[in-house]
Order: C-alpha cells, then sequence, then structure tokens
C-alpha cells in the first residue's frame, strides 16, 4: 500500500494570470501574498509548539 505522502495532492488554488494585471496591480498582489505567508508561517510555527510540547509530556525515558 502506497504512503498517502508519496501520493500527486491536488491544488487547492490556481495560480493567478499575471498577464493582465498591470505592476501596481503586481505589487499589491506581492504584498497580498507576503502576508499570507507570514500567516502560514505563524501557524506553522504555533503547530510546531504544540507538538513539541506534546512530544515532551509523553516522551518516555
Amino acid at each position: 500500500m502506497e504512503d498517502e505522502d508519496d501520493l500527486p495532492r491536488k491544488m487547492d488554488w490556481q495560480p493567478k494570470n499575471l498577464a493582465s494585471l498591470s505592476i501596481d496591480q503586481l505589487e499589491d498582489y506581492i504584498r497580498i501574498l507576503e502576508g499570507e505567508i507570514a500567516r502560514v508561517r505563524t501557524d506553522m510555527a504555533a503547530k510546531r509548539s504544540k507538538l513539541g510540547a506534546a512530544e515532551a509530556f509523553f516522551k518516555k525515558e
């Protein structure tokens, strides 16, 4: 049986068509994406922290 991590995943978003956007619109889009990246990194850090705390709690010596 294949591991789920080895299977290709469907993207739940589609890349934006950049051809019709002006430079100002592209700069705005970059700001939006940078904000989203920061939000995702914050969420990842919180999840890693919780995972580390759970692993430390259940660690058997």
